[in-house]
């Protein structure tokens, strides 16, 4: 008996261990193909990409739990991850004194995290200047925004294949650069003057074209 209640607590003790073995990260190479902004210290902001919040999930999945939904704009300090599951990059983050997963970037490339504080931009070829004739490239539209900021008001979007005049820039903001464009309204009436993301500045992948 007293062998059996020795055999018992080994087994019980060595559970407890591997229950409490953190998980390990993975490695970004198993995630989607957009690479990671973002990592654990970090402090990241919802995007307003969709305009839809953020759904944070018990565990690093999307057909998950919900356990709240996010607001945009709403910063979130990076704790642990990444987690590669459905096609997704999971973070851990806190949020109203819940704990759970969120989806930086998927199989589309469209990143809901944005990373803060994160002014400084790469020095490229940009693909247009002052004067172009451009457009925004086949796929999603371009927000046009009252000023180079992300949290600065939508005025605008700016359709593929639509040309407008480059005004001015580039200007370095939020980690991207941007150009000051004159589009035309889509009724006729005038037209619409604000600020655009020339590409995403990690894949080096060019939003706009000029047209020639």
């Amino acid at each position: 008996m007293k062998r059996l209640s020795s055999i018992l607590a080994l087994i019980i003790t060595a559970s407890l261990f591997v229950i409490a073995l953190p998980a390990q990260a993975q490695n970004w190479s198993e995630c989607p193909d957009a690479p990671s902004r973002i990592g654990i210290g970090d402090t990241a902001s919802v995007s307003d990409a969709d305009s839809l919040p953020l759904a944070l999930h018990r565990f690093a999945r999307s057909s998950s739990t919900v356990l709240a939904q996010i607001p945009i704009r709403t910063e979130l300090l990076i704790i642990d991850g990444p987690r590669c599951n459905d096609g997704w990059g999971f973070w851990k983050v806190s949020y109203n004194n819940k704990v759970g997963w969120v989806g930086e970037v998927g199989p589309e490339g469209l990143y809901n995290l944005i990373p803060v504080n994160t002014e400084s931009c790469p020095t490229i070829d940009h693909a247009v200047e002052i004067g172009d004739r451009a457009r925004v490239t086949p796929g999603l539209g371009n927000r046009i925004r009252a000023e180079a900021d992300l949290d600065s008001e939508q005025i605008g979007t700016a359709r593929p294949g639509v040309a407008f005049r480059v005004l001015d820039g580039p200007v370095c903001s939020d980690g991207f650069w941007w150009w000051k464009i004159s589009y035309p309204r889509a009724n006729g009436t005038g037209r619409i003057i604000g600020w655009t993301v020339e590409g995403d500045t990690v894949t080096g992948e060019a939003w706009i074209e000029p047209v020639n």
